[in-house]
C-alpha cells in the first residue's frame, strides 16, 4: 500500500474566511469569519466506482481505509495492497481477499448523516463479534465525563468555525486518535482508519463522537468490534435496538458531569 498518497488537493485549506454580516440589538456589523470546507472525493476498488463521499479534505487516507473496515469490504489491513490518487479527488483501492476471493460490496443506502454518505448495506457478524468485544472493562462516572472533554478540546476547527463534528477514540482516557469532518460518518472512519494503520486494536477502546448515534454508526462499531460509543447526543430508537443485540454500551445526553445509559449498562460501574 502507498506509504504517503497526500496531494496539493488534500493540503488545501480546512477553512475559508468570508465576509458576513452580524445582526444584533446594536445593529448591524461586518467581520471575517472562518468557515469549515468541503470536497468531494470519488472512490474505486479495483476498478469500480463505490462511493462519492462528502468531506473535508484531512486525513482523507485514514477516512478511505476506515470506510473499507467499517463497510465490511476489509478485514485485515493486509487487503488492502494499494490507494493511489490522480488528481486527490480519484481514490483508487486495490483489494485483495484471501484466497483469491473477490471482495463483498453489498447494494449501497443514503445514510442520516451530513455530507450525504454512502453506506454499504451488508450483513453483521453477529457470534464472532460477540466474542470479539471486549466485555471485561469497565468506566465510571468520571471517565465518561473526561472521554467526552477530550473530544470537544481536540476539535482544533471546530473551535474556529462551529462547522465541523469530531469523533475521538480513547484508551480509557488517554486519547489515540482524533479527526474531524463535516460528516459525522468520516470523523468516525478516519479516527478509525488511523488506529487501523497503525494497526492499533480496538476490541477494548472507546469511541466518542459529538454526532447523533444512529444505526450506521452502530454497524461502525459493530465491524470493527467495538464495546462502547460516548456521544454528545441521541441515539435513534433503531440503534439501541442493534447495539442491544451486539453488547454494545450507547451513552448519550452528555450534559456537564451527567450522561444517560441507553444499551447495555454492564460497563459503567456507578
Amino acid at each position: 500500500m502507498a506509504a504517503d498518497i497526500r496531494t496539493r488537493a488534500e493540503m488545501k485549506p480546512r477553512m475559508k474566511k468570508k465576509r458576513i454580516i452580524r445582526v444584533g440589538e446594536n445593529g448591524r456589523t461586518e467581520r471575517d469569519q472562518p468557515l469549515a470546507d468541503e470536497a468531494t472525493i470519488e472512490l474505486y476498488i479495483n476498478g469500480k466506482y463505490v462511493a462519492g463521499l462528502v468531506c473535508t479534505m484531512e486525513k482523507v487516507k485514514e477516512l478511505i481505509v476506515g470506510f473499507l473496515f467499517s463497510e465490511g469490504i476489509i478485514t485485515a489491513l493486509g487487503e488492502l495492497r494499494h490507494v493511489d490518487t490522480p488528481d486527490g479527488f480519484r481514490y483508487a483501492a486495490t483489494v485483495e481477499k484471501a484466497e483469491g476471493a473477490k471482495p463483498k460490496i453489498e447494494k449501497s443506502i443514503l445514510a442520516s448523516g451530513c455530507g450525504h454518505t454512502i453506506v454499504l448495506d451488508g450483513e453483521l457478524p453477529v457470534e464472532i463479534c460477540h466474542k470479539e468485544i471486549d466485555h471485561e472493562r469497565t468506566y465510571t462516572r468520571e471517565d465518561i465525563v473526561q472521554a467526552s472533554r477530550i473530544l470537544i478540546r481536540s476539535g482544533e476547527i471546530h473551535k474556529k468555525t462551529r462547522g465541523t463534528h469530531g469523533a475521538a477514540i480513547l484508551d480509557g482516557t488517554a486519547l489515540v486518535a482524533s479527526a474531524e469532518d463535516i460528516s459525522r460518518h468520516n470523523a468516525v472512519d478516519k479516527v478509525i482508519g488511523r488506529c487501523r494503520l497503525d494497526r492499533i486494536p480496538l476490541r477494548d477502546k472507546v469511541l466518542a463522537t459529538t454526532g447523533r448515534v444512529s444505526s450506521e454508526i452502530v454497524r461502525k462499531m459493530v465491524r470493527n468490534r467495538m464495546g462502547i460509543i460516548v456521544s454528545r447526543t441521541v441515539p435513534t430508537a433503531t440503534a439501541v435496538e442493534l447495539a442491544d443485540h451486539f453488547l454494545i454500551t450507547i451513552i448519550g445526553t452528555m450534559s456537564g458531569s451527567s450522561f444517560s445509559i441507553y444499551s447495555q449498562p454492564f460497563r459503567i460501574s456507578v
